[in-house]
């Protein structure tokens, strides 16, 4: 008895329940000893568990002490130390409950001393020279005496959970003096050594276990059976592959095949990143950003570093000064400007000298990584291939470009970063004072005007009439030409002047930024609004070069893979004469065209969104592929859309559907990256990559991951630590967290589709190192936000840098173990070519993070352009997920196939992982929760099935105790789980056959649902509204009085979210409206770390601003109450507990959850009635489709009914009674519920009102009366759960007006249908009366205007022929 109330205690179990609807019920009767209170959450338990653990560590220790005194003197001083501790623990309100709490009670008390007692041990200088044996026994020792010194008096060991053994503890009741004392130190004793064993003995029992399985292994050279399982696999799957690839190659090149084939083919292609592109081709591009963002990361450090120490270098100098002419910042930036541009490299290292000793070196390193750059540049494959001597030049094309780069600095001007940009008054008086002295640039943009569709003439602007200035310049014609040159450029922001759609280079390589000098003059300059900061600038120059080195590369391996593979990607990428600068003559251009070919740098082929104009091979954005010629569906893959001028009412809904995104992604942004909690899950729950690639264990070093990616974060890391990080950004694993990246490309793009301009030797594109922005949500989060995004994608980061580590150790230990030779040939045969080993680990292991860990990187430009759409939160994550997840498995059979057997190790650890984490951790994680939570399978069940909201329907809920009211609480491990859907597909599908079970579905019918719910549920990220279109949906009304608003209403909610919440009633006033949904919209728009939430339509503190104000007793002062207007109090600490472990639990009770599905029950009812009545309502219905639409209405409102009724059973699960269902439902104007609480289902009634219309239309007599009347008699018979129910071969005559003569027990039928006290939401209903055929017509206008009338009579004239 003691023990089942111990347990009761510590896990809420209840012990007796009320009984509703003759179901026993599990919960327990709030006057019963469960007391709710006890439990405060997990995260407070387990935070209580750990200060309960390090109070029992001093109180072991003095117990200790005590026990020994006591042995010697005969007291009982260790009674007296428990004593102590147990009311210090009660008084502070230390009492750990449920699991949680053990947890950390146990970890603190004896994991975490038992672990530092063996590390301390084995650090010794004695004992590391003692040996292994040594260490093990030193260790064991130490690990035994940590346990027993921090045991207490209530430890219990194994042998006391079998009752016998050695390590059974002696009871010390009835005990006293010496002989209690020395029993207490025995008890110790035994504790310790169990410790001992647990702490010490169990790594070796692991090792030795998985060592023999590897030793059996290594000896059968494979692991037996599971290899040849895989390599079955392998070989289906190479199979299939094949096949696909025959499709895909025929589709590619254009060759004839059936449709279904060619759509799986494009199917196949667009749902991937590479598209129809080889997998090397796809994975070179895919590492484009990465090598790029690797350089402009080194320079924006290096910037922030000079800029550092600029700044006390100039407030020095000043402070010497002391009163001259202080030394100006621009000053010393125009120094910088000309040391990183001056060609000479002696001049520009005289200029360091004026610089201090600590800005020497980062300057030094930013002039050599300029000059790094450049070298790349010229040995780049694009050079190679076309250098040549451009029409009207001189010298070689590479001797321009080497001429350009020494001096070559991005220049920026704020009239491209910045749409408010407009110079000052100053700006255009000196522009225009520039300009008149400048007769050369006033006749040029003179002549463009003339030339161009302007209204005015050459005689008009002062040219003759071949357009050459008269005269000297005037001020009118200086400001003429000024205000062209800004219009002229202003254009260059909206790219080219493309009307319509077109495609243009996905990469491109931006020739023109180092070919044409920028002959612009300083007054120009200033007109567009220069940026004169080097710094900003050299980050921008190395973005520039970095890309272009990036995209040659990307070309260059495409060029050398089709050289090598003329009869595989050759036949993609095939040369043409035009690739060598010759003109393809027009039988050439028609051959290629007639097979389905472009040819890069045509036309149709350019990379520019202009294809009237052929590109020229030296300005060319392919590169060194101008002039090659692909498949139109290569092409395709090459290219983007982009979509020019659609007209002012075209642009203008772009414009706002524009906006609309970057709100969408802002609101994104705010409830992730800028929320705490989410901070805190993203580290959390990456940590299960690692996991499902079966990397736990040696391997790897987290700390050393955490210390290489916190490092990256500040200005300069060490050096070893910069170069490691440049390398993983090269290969593509860092930065690429994809939810981060998708907010990042929705806020700065919006809808996105615009061409990149380039012109006049400078670009007019925002790139890397700009620090201005065109809105408000993108300007706060390129300032404010910036640190935010770090931490985010730190979180990321440090788990790819982890798994990165752990595969690279992995493959070593593996192919360490071969010969040289051996090795090499290994080698050779997985890429092709002869490879080092450091390389090839280093690729490999880049490999499988980049496929097997989302990256945004890798996703398809399809799943990338969904983000545009208005629905969805998160597109790429979920993507990456099913991706990842699938590679995994992949991966892993692949590895247990290998020939290798210490790869296949790696495969079934792979496997092991992947199963681990999508399934059994899961499913052993619930098992666990519903053993120590006192709840059942069948009440969560219960609960997710009838009482959850929409998005824990078919989540992994971990219970964790009870609320007052008795309804589980519960933790949704689906936030904890990344790998959750394809988890949440699998349960999805169960969940719905064993519903089909349940109520009695056929075969079909069960598998249909299964189907079809398990692919929305894998949908449902995609299609599911995102925050802001729901936030928008809730408060636009249908029945706005403004036509605008009502029109744009026909998509709202008309004031309620889609769980039901009211935010607005509708009998509020305008204005009313107006405020509570601008309070629900910056609620639900604005980021989580604001401390304000809404409710009801009012703003008040968020539950931790609450807890916050609670906690310092600030209620009064700031007039804010302790609960909220849910009744929910918040506790400071359990609050900051869940910021900092991201755990939050459930606060769902019954109450809330069946005021709900009591709206749900209600909207549903309604819509069976308007089955009825849509079709009763026509001017032409008939018999038949009467009765049709009402046995069709009927079973609709059987199943409203009958879910409900379900629902109902769960909330009595819960302890909930009538009384209280009743109370709930009619606060929330739910009604007509009296059968459901007598368990009697009340068929669908025709309503007065319908019957009226009926016989306005003259339509009365086509009413079915005695076949309704028939089909109510049946259904008031029906149970419910009876989805298949079948009426009785023969029926009861039904009384007039359909009543039945014996009604139901508890069953309260009205006269008519019609409830004495309606409640809202309840549909009228007038209960029609039975009637034989008619055998002739009857006037309408003799049957009356009242509806009740006319039904009588209806019936009298139907009796009277019968």
């Amino acid at each position: 008895m003691g023990a089942k109330m111990a347990e009761e205690k510590l896990f809420g179990v209840p012990s007796a329940a009320p009984v509703l609807f003759g179901v026993p019920s599990t919960s327990r009767d709030p006057e019963d000893e469960y007391d709710p209170t006890e439990y405060e959450g997990v995260s407070q338990e387990f935070y209580e568990g750990v200060a309960s653990g390090a109070t029992k560590i001093v109180q072991g220790a003095a117990e200790l002490v005590a026990l020994g005194y006591d042995k010697v003197k005969g007291t009982d001083y260790a009674s007296d130390v428990a004593d102590f501790a147990e009311n210090f623990r009660n008084d502070l309100g230390i009492d750990p409950q449920g699991i949680s709490g053990a947890i950390g009670e146990v970890g603190m008390q004896f994991v975490v001393p038992g672990g530092l007692a063996v590390k301390g041990i084995q650090g010794l200088n004695a004992v590391a020279k003692a040996g292994k044996a040594g260490k093990f026994f030193a260790s064991l020792g130490a690990a035994g005496l940590a346990d027993a010194v921090t045991s207490t008096r209530d430890t219990s060991t194994i042998g006391d959970f079998f009752e016998g053994g050695p390590t059974e503890t002696t009871d010390l009741i009835g005990l006293e003096g010496e002989e209690r004392a020395l029993e207490g130190l025995l008890n110790k004793a035994k504790v310790g050594f169990e410790g001992a064993a647990g702490i010490v003995a169990a790594p070796f029992i692991v090792k030795g276990v998985t060592g023999a399985a590897s030793a059996a292994a290594t000896a059968a050279g494979q692991i037996p059976g599971a290899t040849q399982v895989a390599r079955g696999i392998q070989a289906g799957a190479r199979k299939v592959g094949g096949k696909l690839a025959e499709i895909e190659n025929a589709k590619t090149l254009g060759l004839q095949q059936n449709p279904i084939k060619n759509g799986i083919a494009e199917t196949l292609a667009v749902f991937r990143y590479r598209g129809i592109l080889p997998e090397s081709v796809a994975e070179s591009r895919s590492l484009i950003p990465g090598l790029t963002e690797a350089e402009v990361r080194t320079a924006d450090k290096l910037s922030n570093l000079v800029d550092k120490e600029l700044d006390k270098f100039v407030t020095a100098a000043n402070k010497k000064l002391e009163g001259g002419t202080p030394f100006a910042k621009a000053d010393a930036y125009n120094t910088i400007d000309k040391y990183l541009t001056l060609p000479d490299r002696k001049q520009a290292n005289e200029l360091l000298k004026l610089f201090p000793d600590e800005m020497i070196a980062p300057l030094t390193k930013m002039r050599s990584h300029l000059d790094e750059l450049s070298t790349k540049f010229l040995k780049s494959d694009y050079l190679k291939k076309n250098d040549h001597t451009p029409v009207g030049s001189k010298k070689l094309l590479s001797e321009i470009i080497r001429g350009n780069l020494g001096s070559y600095m991005r220049r920026r001007y704020r009239l491209f970063e910045d749409a408010s940009y407009k110079p000052s008054d100053e700006v255009l008086q000196q522009a225009a004072k520039g300009f008149k002295l400048d007769p050369v640039a006033v006749q040029s943009e003179l002549e463009l005007i003339a030339r161009s569709p302007d209204p005015r003439t050459a005689q008009d602007l002062g040219l003759s009439d071949e357009f050459k200035l008269q005269g000297w310049v005037t001020d009118k014609q200086a400001e003429i030409a000024r205000d062209a040159f800004l219009a002229r450029h202003k254009g260059k922001i909206k790219g080219s002047t493309l009307e319509g759609t077109s495609r243009v280079g996905e990469q491109k390589l931006r020739t023109d930024l180092f070919i044409t000098r920028s002959n612009i003059k300083d007054y120009q300059k200033a007109l567009l609004g220069e940026v004169k900061n080097p710094l900003e600038n050299y980050v921008a120059t190395v973005s520039d070069m970095a890309e272009f080195n990036a995209v040659d590369n990307y070309f260059a391996t495409i060029r050398a893979a089709a050289k090598a593979s003329p009869d595989g990607i050759g036949k993609l990428f095939r040369e043409t004469p035009a690739a060598n600068g010759q003109v393809l003559s027009a039988q050439e251009a028609k051959n290629l065209a007639d097979e389905g070919y472009v040819v890069l740098g045509s036309g149709k082929g350019s990379s520019k969104a202009d294809k009237a104009i052929d590109e020229d091979r030296a300005t060319s954005g392919w590169g060194s592929l101008h002039g090659f010629a692909v498949p139109k569906r290569v092409y395709r893959d090459l290219t983007r859309t982009v979509i020019g001028d659609t007209g002012v009412i075209g642009n203008a809904l772009r414009a706002t559907y524009s906006g609309f995104l970057r709100v969408k992604g802002g609101t994104q942004y705010g409830k992730t990256i800028l929320s705490p909690i989410t901070q805190i899950r993203n580290v959390t729950t990456a940590s299960a990559f690692a996991a499902a690639q079966g990397n736990i264990g040696k391997g790897a070093n987290l700390w050393e991951s955490v210390g290489l990616v916190f490092n990256n974060m500040k200005n300069l890391p060490p050096e070893k630590a910069a170069a490691l990080y440049k390398e993983l950004q090269r290969e593509g694993i860092v930065n690429s967290q994809a939810e981060l990246r998708e907010l990042q490309e929705l806020v700065a793009k919006g809808f996105g589709y615009n061409d990149d301009a380039i012109g006049e030797g400078f670009s007019s594109v925002r790139k890397f190192g700009s620090k201005i922005t065109d809105n408000p949500i993108l300007g706060f989060f390129k300032t404010s936000g910036k640190k935010a995004e770090s931490l985010y994608q730190a979180g990321d980061d440090i788990w790819k840098v982890y798994n990165y580590t752990f595969e690279s150790n992995k493959l070593r230990n593996a192919l360490s173990k071969m010969e040289p030779e051996a090795q090499a040939k290994y080698i050779e045969s997985k890429v092709g070519m002869p490879m080092d080993l450091d390389t090839y680990i280093s690729k490999t292991a880049g490999r499988i993070v980049r496929n097997n860990i989302p990256n945004y990187n890798l996703a398809p430009e399809v799943i990338k352009s969904l983000r545009r759409a208005p629905l969805g939160n998160f597109i790429a994550f979920p993507y990456e997920i099913m991706r990842t997840g699938v590679n995994t498995i992949a991966r892993g059979i692949d590895e247990l196939a290998d020939a290798n057997v210490e790869i296949q190790k790696i495969g079934l650890r792979r496997l092991t992982g992947a199963m681990t984490t999508f399934s059994l951790l899961p499913s052993g994680l619930t098992g666990l929760a519903y053993a120590t939570s006192g709840v059942t399978k069948e009440e969560m069940d219960a609960y997710q099935e009838n009482l959850a909201a929409p998005w824990e329907r078919y989540a992994r809920l971990l219970p964790t105790g009870r609320h007052k009211d008795g309804t589980p609480r519960f933790i949704n491990y689906s936030y904890s789980n990344p790998y959750d859907m394809l988890e949440r597909v699998a349960r999805t599908a169960i969940d719905k056959f064993e519903k089909g079970v349940r109520d009695d579905k056929n075969g079909a019918q069960i598998v249909s649902d299964a189907a079809f719910a398990s692919f929305g549920e894998l949908m449902d990220p995609f299609l599911t509204e995102s925050i802001a279109l729901g936030a928008f949906r809730d408060v636009l009304d249908p029945a706005a009085e403004n036509s605008m608003m009502r029109m744009l209403g026909v998509v709202g909610r008309g004031g309620k979210t889609i769980t039901g919440s009211k935010i607005y009633n509708p009998e509020d006033s305008a204005g009313d409206k107006v405020a509570k949904s601008f309070a629900h919209l910056a609620d639900v728009l604005l980021p989580a770390i604001i401390p304000i939430d809404e409710s009801g339509g009012k703003i008040e503190p968020s539950r931790f601003a609450r807890g916050f104000i609670n906690g310092l007793n600030l209620n009064e002062t700031l007039g804010v109450s302790e609960k909220d207007r849910m009744g929910r109090e918040r506790d400071l600490t359990q609050e900051l507990a869940r910021i900092f472990t991201g755990v939050s639990e459930s606060e769902s009770q019954a109450t809330d959850s069946l005021k709900y599905k009591g709206y749900e029950f209600a909207r549903a009812r309604q819509d069976s009635s308007n089955i009825f009545n849509s079709i009763a309502r026509r001017q032409n219905v008939t018999k038949d489709q009467l009765l049709d639409a009402y046995e069709n209405a009927n079973e609709a409102r059987y199943r409203a009914f009958n879910d409900f009724h379900r629902t109902l059973k769960a909330v009595d699960l819960f302890g909930m009674n009538k009384g209280e269902v009743a109370r709930v439902l009619k606060e929330a104007n739910v009604g007509g519920i009296k059968g459901l609480l007598g368990d009697v289902y009340e068929p669908f009634e025709i309503s007065k009102s319908v019957l009226a219309d009926m016989a306005r239309n003259g339509t009365i007599d086509q009413v079915p009366f005695k076949d309704i009347g028939l089909i109510q008699s049946e259904q008031y018979k029906r149970k419910f759960g009876d989805l298949n129910f079948e009426p009785a071969p023969s029926v009861q005559e039904v009384p007039l007006f359909g009543v039945p003569s014996q009604q139901p027990p508890q069953q309260e039928v009205p006269l008519f249908g019609v409830p004495s006290q309606q409640p809202l939401q309840q549909e009228g209903s007038l209960q029609v009366p039975a009637a034989p055929t008619r055998t002739a017509a009857v006037n309408p206008a003799i049957l009356g205007d009242n509806p009740m009338d006319v039904a009588r009579n209806m019936e009298i004239a139907s009796l009277s022929r019968s």
